[in-house]
């Protein structure tokens, strides 16, 4: 799964590891990374959601990997990945979504008290 690569990549990379092909395990994360996100845009291209038509606990799951992975050295979701990159607005405007992140998002104050 993508947050199994990232963790890797990320692991591999705090330790001093370049990427690039001349660095066996960064060069295999990395093809494994790039094809993690060929197949989310070519799925995100079939159908609105990851598990079909509805929205479904597949697509919370995948929202913390498709935005907040960016602060530790993911791919950021832009229009290289349209497909992608739709579907990441689309469930950002849900107003579920907006309350959760209001709560417990990255840009979310402390509660006082």
């Amino acid at each position: 799964n993508l947050q199994s690569v990232l963790f890797i990549k990320l692991a591999f990379q705090t330790m001093g590891a370049a990427p690039g092909a001349e660095n066996p395990m960064m060069a295999t994360t990395q093809r494994r990374e790039d094809g993690i996100y060929r197949a989310l845009e070519q799925r995100l291209g079939e159908s609105e959601y990851l598990g079909g038509p509805a929205f479904s606990c597949a697509d919370i799951m995948s929202m913390f990997n498709l935005t907040s992975m960016a602060m530790l050295g993911a791919r950021t979701i832009d229009d290289t990945l349209p497909n992608t990159k739709a579907y990441v607005e689309r469930i950002a405007a849900r107003p579920a979504y907006q309350k959760a992140m209001a709560i417990a998002g990255p840009a979310a104050s402390r509660p006082v008290g």
